[in-house]
């Protein structure tokens, strides 16, 4: 008797259900994932107010985020709710360095390739590459 195929859109806890009928160690794998289960980290107020003050002291975001074990839009989170500016986000290629990157995308390069030979993520090449109005190839397959 096929149960799950008369209901068009059954409820999750329908779908399980009757998945352990078919299959009983369904349940113990559900029982591992839960246990697998990422634990959220909770930082209290004095953790708070010691993350923002190591920050104005210098401490970069990615330092605090393998210091408090947290991701790094919760540190954001923090320092904004903090209200705390941040300073405005630095080029990472000069205009020289990005007319050289370009040299070596005209020669076939792709844009990963060349951001590697520059110690850059590709985003950041292609990035710089929209910023001075030069032409960026389209992807292969698209």
């Amino acid at each position: 008797m096929d149960v799950q195929g008369q209901l068009s859109n059954p409820p999750y806890n329908f779908s399980r259900a009757v998945g352990f009928l078919v299959d009983p160690s369904a349940a113990e794998r559900s029982d591992h994932a839960a246990s697998q289960r990422q634990k959220q980290k909770r930082l209290d107020q004095s953790a708070r107010l010691k993350l923002v003050n190591e920050y104005q002291r210098g401490a970069t975001v990615a330092e605090l985020t393998k210091r408090y074990e947290v991701h790094r839009t919760t540190i954001l989170s923090i320092l904004k709710e903090a209200s705390v500016t941040r300073p405005p986000a630095l080029r990472k290629l000069s205009d020289e360095t990005v007319a050289a990157a370009y040299d070596l995308y005209e020669t076939g390069l792709s844009l990963a390739d060349v951001g590697k030979s520059h110690n850059v993520d590709a985003a950041t090449i292609r990035r710089e590459f929209i910023r001075a109005s030069l032409t960026i190839r389209p992807r292969k397959g698209w």
